[in-house]
């Protein structure tokens, strides 16, 4: 498939189409968060610490409630939640606590 820019809307949007068929309408701002998104996903999952910011929750953190499903798949990715900066207590009952990491 081949994408053939035709203009440049307000500064907002780029219209285009694909193989001269289907018109196709992308928000630039959208595609820029979704850009930078996958760049720091990309260095989170490198292990590149610095892309985590600590963020203070007030009162330590927020109860989260979480059906018995969810506490095991957490549980047993929580190496996963930690490395995106979130910080679980994860007791028998049925929430979680979560905090952003500091």
């Amino acid at each position: 498939a081949r994408l053939h820019v035709i203009a440049q809307v307000e500064s907002k949007f780029i219209v285009s189409a694909i193989d001269g068929e289907l018109l196709v309408l992308i928000d630039q701002h959208a595609a820029g968060e979704r850009v930078e998104l996958e760049r720091l996903q990309r260095l989170a999952l490198q292990g590149d610490t610095s892309v985590v910011e600590p963020v203070l929750v007030p009162r330590g953190g927020t109860q989260v409630p979480v059906t018995n499903e969810e506490l095991r798949w957490a549980a047993k990715h929580r190496a996963y939640l930690e490395s995106w900066g979130f910080r679980c207590s994860l007791p028998g009952g049925s929430s979680a606590a979560a905090q952003g990491s500091g």
